[in-house]
């Protein structure tokens, strides 16, 4: 079964009727697995929390805010949607959407939907970034760059966020995150699958307004490593 750097998994259920919540608490009680349940009754506390989870179960009517659409808002996070309604099924699925599970399923239905998404999600890869005093994990797929900043600091560029780490030297980092990062000069390493083009000096990225300086020592390991991913 799946272990995430052995550590607990965190799952978060976030439905404004209680009493779902304690349907889906009893359903986990007894799959033998390191989980950790958080419910919710609104998005809005969901957000409140601090809690670094590798599952959202949503629940598409909310009050607050349309599951759907809060699925296609946070890309980075991993959700199962929960609904009384299959009339959903059409328009919920994304690329971050790994399952959509009816209220009526049973729970042998809804435990072998739960197991086959823990194993694919997984199968990706996770860092733990020292942040402060704490540690949180960031799945290596949503880190667009990273930068030297200071000693021992670094600055980690995500789609939705970035973060001081500390802790650091660059060529470490590059090393944990391996090989699917370039150099793109001394003090800064790049996604690959976030360079959009190359234009003269500069890399072009998706998800984010930046643009980055591409040292000339570092621009032909840069174009080679972009054409080939773009062959793949």
């Amino acid at each position: 079964m799946l272990r995430l750097e052995g550590k607990n998994i965190n799952i978060a259920v976030v439905d404004d009727q209680e009493v779902y919540h304690a349907i889906v608490k009893d359903y986990f009680q007894d799959m033998k697995e390191d989980i950790n349940i958080y419910c919710f009754d609104s998005v809005q506390k969901l957000e409140e929390s601090k809690v670094c989870f590798h599952i959202v179960l949503l629940d598409i009517d909310m009050p607050d805010i349309n599951g759907i659409d809060y699925a296609r808002e946070h890309i980075e996070k991993n959700i199962i949607f929960v609904s009384a309604h299959s009339s959903y099924i059409k328009q919920a699925f994304g690329p971050n959407v790994y399952a959509f599970i009816e209220k009526t399923d049973s729970k042998e239905m809804f435990q072998r939907q739960i197991i086959d998404v823990m194993n694919r999600i997984g199968a990706q890869k996770i860092v733990n970034l020292k942040v402060g005093n704490e540690y949180h994990k960031v799945y290596i797929k949503d880190i667009i760059y990273v930068q030297y900043i200071r000693r021992k600091t670094l600055c980690v560029k995500m789609k939705t966020k970035e973060i001081e780490v500390y802790g650091y030297s660059i060529k470490d980092f590059a090393n944990e995150l391996g090989n699917h990062f370039v150099y793109i000069d001394r003090d800064t390493i790049c996604n690959i699958d976030y360079i959009f083009g190359i234009v003269k000096d500069k890399l072009i990225l998706k998800d984010t307004n930046h643009q980055l300086r591409i040292s000339s020592r570092r621009r032909q390991n840069v174009k080679r490593a972009y054409l080939e991913n773009i062959k793949q």
